[in-house]
């Protein structure tokens, strides 16, 4: 067993000492990290196949940033590029980021009875969608010079302008109404991978019979920030032993 301090609980592990030993050295490390660790992203559109040059298969890590920055600038094609966010964070802390656009539609109507009349309405119920890239990730030390990564991504698209179909209303005056019909499409993967210090990592799937949609991610570490204490309150202190 190991002991987890300021948790007040204790990990269970079955295994080989040397598999015990790696977790208590790994856990002890997470408990020390004090440095920040910057994650940068860029998210790309390119003709189906366009990656197989640089990743045979789903993903490729590199030793360094300016090695997937040199790979891709070789790719004998025009890239799009959606957006490249960048996140900072603790060690095993979670964080994301969206880039998105919220696009209102008429989903429907509903038939309403107002005053003065008492007379009838046709009142629009709008829906909204919200189409941009969705990041989230959470990246940790794994040993010296190695981070681990855990990316969860999503693309979403709404093919524009919507298309609309009419609609028969009961509204006096009324005997059809358009209503949107919207054309989403999105992707999303999840990806767990081990990064060299300075490193990067390409993610590549489909993102539609035309296109491959690719995610690349670059980790480094960032500047060391001391975490404020909490207070004694949070620390469990009683107000019998506050002075």
């Amino acid at each position: 067993s190991i002991a987890c301090p300021g948790s007040g609980g204790t990990l269970v592990v079955r295994g080989s000492v040397e598999q015990t030993a790696w977790i208590g050295a790994f856990l002890e490390r997470q408990r020390a990290a004090v440095d920040t660790i910057e994650i940068e992203t860029r998210f790309l559109v390119g003709p189906r196949g366009a990656f197989k040059q640089v990743a045979e298969g789903a993903s490729k890590t590199f030793a360094t940033k300016a090695g997937v920055d040199a790979a891709i600038t070789g790719l004998e094609t025009s890239l799009d590029v959606i957006n490249a966010p960048r996140l900072l964070c603790f060690n095993l802390q979670s964080t994301s980021i969206s880039c998105a656009d919220e696009v209102a539609y008429v989903k429907e109507y509903q038939v309403r009875f107002v005053e003065p009349g008492p007379q009838q309405i046709a009142d629009p119920i709008i829906e909204t969608i919200q189409a941009g890239t969705f990041l989230n990730a959470r990246a940790f030390e794994l040993r010296d010079g190695y981070y681990g990564l855990v990316i969860d991504a999503k693309v979403v698209d709404v093919k524009r302008p919507i298309a609309t179909k009419k609609v028969r209303i009961s509204v006096a005056g009324m005997e059809e109404v358009e209503v949107g019909v919207p054309e989403i499409t999105g992707i999303q993967f999840t990806a767990e991978v081990q990064i060299a210090d300075g490193g990067a990592a390409l993610f590549v799937t489909p993102r539609d019979e035309t296109r491959d949609f690719a995610l690349v991610v670059s980790v480094r570490r960032g500047e060391r920030v001391l975490r404020r204490s909490p207070p004694p309150s949070a620390q469990g202190e009683t107000p019998a032993e506050k002075k």
